[in-house]
Order: C-alpha cells, then structure tokens, then sequence
C-alpha cells in the first residue's frame, strides 16, 4: 500500500497538481481566531469555521496569579463564551482549542514561577481542565517564547499531558516552537500532538519573502533541525501566515527578493490581505514569483509587497504532502479578506481547503487484530535469583509453573552508581544463567508476561534530566536485548518525591515511544513517614501499570501473621501492616484499587514465645535463642518445612478469624504460615477490590511435592484450583 510521501510525489511528478488526494490518514487545518477585543461574536460566527479542522483561540488566555504559588486560567472578561459553545454544537467536527500565551520576556520571567513548582503546575492545569470541560474545548496551545530553563518545560508538558489524559484522552496539546535550543526537542515532540515553528522574522534591511520556505529564514530549514532531533514528521505544523508585508525599495531597478530596502524612514508596514487584495489584478502592480524562496510578491514603482499568493501556497501544500507534515498553521485568520472586499470572503482560506482538504479522500483502515485479553485476575510469580549461590532449594527457571502465573518477575538486579547501567557483575552468573534460560517461558506460554525488578538506594540518578535520561535508556536496552515486558521499581527509602514523579514521567513517554507495550511496575512503601516523603501518590498511579504493595512481617518482641489481613483489636503495632490497612494509605490518596497488587508471602515464619502459655498472635517472644525442647530454630521457613511440622501431632493448630492468621505451636516455638482456608479468603478480598497478587516468592512453596503432597500447593490455592479436600499438608484445621 502507498503511503502519504509515494502519494504526494507521485501527485506531484506525474499531475504537478497540488493536492493530498488518497492519503490515507486526515490532513490537518489550523485556524487561529485572535481576538482584537471588537465584535468578536460577529466575527466568529462570519468565518467559515466547517473549513478547519481547528480552531485556536488567541489573545484571550493567559496565566493568572491567585497567590504566591497557586495560579489560574486567566481569561478576556469581554470574550462572549456561550457564542463559542454554540458555534462548538454547530460544528462539531471542528476541535476547539485555547491558546495560553506568554507574550513578552517580562511576562514570561514572571510567569515562570508557575512552571518551577509542583503547586503552580497543578493549580493552573486544574483551573484549565474545569474551564475546558465547563467551556467545550479540545485542547490546548502552549506559546511560550522565552522559555527559562529545558527541565521546567518539559515537567509542565509532561504533567499537563497525563492530566488531560486522564480526563479526555482525545484532548490535544500544541505548542509553538521558538527556539530549538531552550527545549528537549525529542522528548516534548514524544508528548504534544503538533509543533508549530512560528515565522522567522528578517532583521536585516532586505526585502524578505512572507512565510519563505527555502533560505536563511525558511521553513525548510528549522524542518530538517527537527527531524534530525528526532521529532517525527507528523508532528510538525507547518505556519502560513496571511498577514502581508509592504516595503519601500531603495531603488526601483532593483526589485527582486533580498533587495536593498529604503532605511530610515519607516516605510516598511505590515498589511492585511484585504487591504492588498485589489492589487493582485491591478494591471499597474507587477506580479511576480521567487522560485528559491517559493514565495509570491508584487511591485509598483519603489512599492513592493510580499504575501501568501496561489504559487507560494501551491508550492507550501507540495511540501506538506511529500514530507507527511502534520498539517498547515493559519495565523490570524481574520487577516484574509474576511468581508469579500476583493471578492468571495476568506479567499485565502477557501482556497488553501480546497487545494489542501476539500480533494482529500479519507480511508478508514480497519485492522482486526486479534489481541490476547488481560488476565482478570493478575498473579506476579517473583522468581528471586540465588546470585550468592547460598541456596539448597536448587530451584531453575524450568520449574516455573507457567499455568499459574500471569507474570514473571525476575529479582532483582541494581543500577551501576554512575554509568546507571542495569548492573550484572561478571560473579553472578547465576543471573545471566537465568536470563538465558528465561526463552523456554516465551517459547512454552507466550502469554506469560516476563518483568525484571530492579532496585537502588542512591539518588545520583535522580539529580538531573541527563542522569534519568541515561538511566531509562539503559532500561530500554536491557528489556529489548531480554525480552521483557515491563520493569518493576523498587526504589528503597524514597525521599526525593519530585525527581522520582519525574522520572516515572519520563519512563512512561520513553516506553510509549520505544513500545507501548511495555509495562512499568514501581513497589509501594507502606510506613506512613515514607509514604509522605517519597511520593505522590495520586500523580504516580495515574502514570504506573501496577503498584505492589510491599509486605511487611515487621515484628520483633511478639508473634506476628504472615500476609496479616485485617486489623486485631488490641493489637495497634501489628494491624499497622494488615493489608487492610496498608490498602487504605494508597486508596485514601486516589490510587486505584483496580492497579494495586499486594503481596502473598509464601513462606512461613517462626518465633520462640516467651512463655509457652502465652501463644497466641501478638504475645511476646525471645530474640536469638533456640527452642532446645524441639531444636526449634527461629526465622523463615519453606512451605516444605511447614508441611513437616503440620505431619507431627506435635504441633496444634491455631486460627485467628479477625488478623484471618493460621498459627501453630508446639511448646514454645510459634509458627506462623497460610492455609487453604486463610488463602481462599485473601483472595476473595482481592478479587473483590483489586488488581492481583505478587507472590514471593514462588520457590518458597513446595514446587516439587515431595513433602506437602502436591507440587506448589499454595500457588494451586491462589488460583483456584485445589480440591475442597485436599489433605493435611495444606489444612488439618477446618
């Protein structure tokens, strides 16, 4: 099939007619309405706004200061809004799109306030959104011509995009383009739907063509600057600007483009179209066009007057076409010959439709794709590395249960402090053993979806846009070069809030970029003091897949539930980490159930009570003794170890039916572990509110049988499928 360049060019060559006939994909047409603060409902309704695909509103927005860090939409009080909604219903095709301006360098240092602050952002974003919604709008254009420093843009670019994302996914963000080197050109082009490269000005006393295309001054030129930063073609608007320009020749003998122009008598004027129109068929002014510049002008005497005529707007359409531009950018719409002066009104408009829009053909391709559905219920099975080489488990990849898990989450692996590489030291062999191995999943069940965890203490990769850069770029590779689907982030003791929002910014528009596909997966802390310092939690769900939400067996002087589901009274320390609680502290704060997973602990944990008759879920236990009765040892234990104990009539079983926390204990040693009965009602809880499971870790369980009597019988109970009767090895205590 052709594709819009093939097309254009083929156009081009074979008809040299202008137009986009055949391509396959909706042309844009930008109409940019500035308000001059006179009738502006009369000329609103007077232009043919079923022309453009468009609409942009100018000079009537601004940014307004409500206090020291909080700002709002500021609007024109005399610009008639319930026109603009009227003439929305109207033409409903056309999108509606606000313009915030800040127009001079001084209102552009004061505003830069705004952008510096978290506050500021999302004040202002907040007080644009409701006025969008309230005021039928589409989108929004950011001009910003003084832009003080590249990270501030792109943190306002970046949240304003997932806020209207998340409130209208088919809201669009345009931007201006002033100068290349004040903003990450690459990035902001990943964020926004179009970039206009606003009309280079000539400063020097030369005649100079309106909007050029070639030449110092010439379109073309920022084009190819773009491009070779890495900005997709499509994404660059293309300006036209109606506006003429009337300059006085030092000579007339001397008439060409670039030519000396009187100086000293401010005799160089810009003109509406209407107000020159009449000369285009006046016999006495000289038409004329330049072919290196691709620009029309004409001249009388010392008069010469560039302006967009029939070649230049020809020639402009040609170039849009065969470079696949996003579209053409009217500036000031009203400068046409709004009231038919020199004939049919909006000339210039009608005109540039017909050869740009009205020939176009739109194809509708309908892929049907046929895609694998989402899991209804998520289960991460976290496969932990043994790189010290210390285990006895000898367990492998191949042991993977891939008909039990939807994921696979290979942990972990660090960040070099420096090169913020993905760090595998040449020793650990058993990671690049793993990596290796990890193609029998993909070739066995493509379905199950493979993440890699990695973790970091350090903020070195935080400090600076240049560092996250290098950092998500080294992600990127690593999950290209292994065949991930996702990364999981497990950033200890976070306390740099804003960098790490950032950074999640930054991460999911790279992936967007590299693979929409692939998932970012970040573990959430649970500790209250954490939470306030190392996140925000609202902002960061919206941008993440997934969050796991760590759990915590955090006790030392009592006996504690693994996997602890709901509060007991009476004991305030240990219903601190119940999931119910923990759930609570991500909630309140606006994250959604439906992206969380919490973890299920398969191992089981022993204590040494301090008075055997004292057993039950928070009494007091010893530190650092043994059990010498029953040469119980303390710690953590396999499913296999707790199977063992569950086999000797030794131990009685125990249930608490509030913390739903199976125990045993057998003198003074006090184990806490799951059961079916215990596991069947967390994973109620979860399919009722939440996204899944993270299971840690996976080779905790029996996956062999040999001892419980059932290869993986706690993974088997998560996913539904152990019988009702199953034996001892799963519960004796009904």
């Amino acid at each position: 099939m052709m594709n819009k360049f093939a097309i254009c060019l083929l156009i081009y060559v074979i008809l040299y007619q202008v137009n986009c006939e055949n391509v396959p994909e909706k042309k844009r047409l930008y109409c940019e309405y500035l308000d001059n603060g006179s009738n502006s409902k009369q000329q609103l309704e007077n232009i043919p706004i079923d022309l453009c695909t468009h609409l942009i509103f100018s000079k009537i927005f601004s940014v307004g200061i409500e206090s020291t860090d909080t700002f709002v939409l500021s609007v024109k009080p005399n610009f008639n809004f319930q026109s603009s909604k009227l003439l929305h219903k109207k033409y409903p095709k056309t999108k509606f799109i606000l313009s915030i301006e800040w127009d001079s360098e001084e209102i552009s240092n004061l505003y830069s306030t705004m952008p510096a602050s978290r506050n500021g952002r999302r004040s202002f974003i907040k007080s644009l959104t409701s006025f969008m919604q309230q005021n039928l709008f589409d989108g929004v254009q950011v001009m910003w011509n003084n832009v003080p420093e590249k990270d501030i843009y792109l943190r306002f670019i970046s949240e304003l995009r997932f806020s209207l994302d998340k409130i209208n996914s088919n809201w669009e963000i345009i931007v201006n383009m002033a100068d290349i080197t004040k903003i990450y050109v690459e990035e902001i082009c990943g964020l926004v739907d179009g970039i206009f490269i606003d009309s280079i000005k000539s400063d020097r006393n030369l005649t100079s063509c309106s909007n050029p295309l070639y030449g110092e001054t010439g379109f073309n030129s920022t084009f190819n600057e773009l491009v070779g930063m890495e900005c997709p073609t499509d994404k660059i608007i293309f300006p036209i600007n109606l506006n003429s320009v009337w300059y006085t020749l030092e000579d007339s003998k001397f008439n060409s483009v670039d030519t000396e122009i009187a100086i000293n008598q401010n005799l160089t004027k810009s003109v509406q179209f209407n107000e020159i129109c009449a000369f285009i068929n006046d016999s006495t002014w000289q038409q004329k066009t330049d072919a290196s510049n691709k620009c029309s002008y004409m001249i009388k005497e010392t008069n010469w007057i560039t302006y967009e005529g029939d070649y230049g707007i020809d020639e402009k359409i040609k170039f849009v076409c065969a470079n696949n531009v996003n579209g053409l950018y009217i500036h000031d719409i009203t400068k046409d010959d709004a009231e038919g002066k020199c004939g049919e009104n909006y000339s210039r408009l009608k005109m540039i439709h017909k050869k740009y829009l009205e020939n176009f053909e739109e194809k509708m391709h309908n892929f049907s794709v046929q895609l694998d559905q989402e899991p209804q219920l998520k289960i991460f099975c976290t496969f932990a590395v043994d790189i010290e080489g210390t285990s006895t488990k000898n367990y492998s990849v191949g042991y993977i249960p891939l008909d039990l898990c939807t994921h696979v989450v290979f942990s972990e692996l660090i960040i070099e402090e420096q090169s913020f590489e993905i760090y595998i030291p040449e020793k650990e062999k058993a990671f690049t053993k793993v990596l290796e191995d990890k193609s029998i999943i993909t070739k066995t069940n493509p379905r199950v979806k493979q993440f890699f965890q990695i973790f970091w203490r350090h903020t070195t990769m935080l400090d600076s846009y240049e560092n996250r850069k290098k950092f998500i770029e080294n992600v990127a590779k690593f999950m290209s070069k292994f065949h991930f689907d996702g990364v999981v982030l497990n950033y200890r003791f976070p306390n740099r809030k804003d960098e790490f929002l950032q950074l999640l910014l930054e991460m999911r528009f790279a992936f967007k970029k590299a693979n929409p596909l692939w998932e970012i997966i970040m573990y959430g802390d649970v500790i209250n003091e954490i939470i306030e310092v190392g996140y925000y939690i609202e902002d960061m769900c919206n941008i993440i897949d997934h969050l796991f939400l760590q759990g915590y067996v955090f006790a030392s002087d009592t006996t504690a539930c693994v996997n602890q589901l709901h509060e007991i009274p009476e004991k305030k320390f240990l219903n601190y980490f119940s999931t119910e609680k923990t759930l609570s502290r991500w909630t309140d704060q606006n994250c959604p159930s439906s992206k969380i997973v919490v973890t299920i602990n398969l191992y089981g944990l022993g204590f040494l009570l301090q008075d055997s008759k004292n057993n039950k879920v928070g009494d007091a236990v010893t530190t650092g003794e043994v059990d010498f009765e029953t040469g119980f040892s303390p710690g953590s234990l396999t499913r296999k170890d707790v199977c063992s104990y569950l086999k000797s009539p030794e131990w009685q079983q125990d249930y608490d039916e509030l913390g739903v926390c199976p125990y045993m204990y057998n003198n003074r040693s006090w184990v806490t572990y799951e059961t079916q009965q215990s596991l069947r009602t967390k994973m109620d809880f979860v399919k009722e509110k939440l996204a899944g499971v993270v299971v840690n870790d996976i080779s905790d369980d029996d996956f062999i049988g040999d001892v419980c009597g059932q290869a993986y019988p706690l993974l088997n109970i998560i996913n539904g499928k152990m019988p009702e009767k199953f034996s001892f090895a799963i519960n004796r205590l009904k």
